[in-house]
């Protein structure tokens, strides 16, 4: 699904997280590179795509391990579990 395809409120409150989030990581490192942006543009656009679509099971990943988490990083198509929008731990 393409971000213009979600509901204007999903697309207003993903364009506020965003926004947020990009103040946070700015605040912390100083800077904003390009590829960052766009891969947490994605993570979000996605996080409201299985927001709408009833994917986003809760708590599906609590169980794991911050370990697990990370070796899931390296299989193919890993659940996203670093937090709801898939940044930090």
């Amino acid at each position: 699904m393409k971000f213009e395809e979600l509901s204007a409120k999903s697309q207003d409150k993903a364009r506020e997280v965003l926004a947020n989030l990009l103040e946070i990581n700015y605040k912390r490192d100083l800077s904003l590179n390009k590829v960052d942006i766009n891969t947490l543009g994605h993570k979000i656009r996605d996080a409201f795509v299985a927001l709408e679509n009833n994917k986003l099971i809760l708590g599906q990943c609590a169980n794991t391990s911050i370990r697990e988490k990370q070796n899931h990083a390296l299989t193919s198509n890993p659940p996203d579990c670093r937090g709801a929008i898939g940044i930090g731990y």
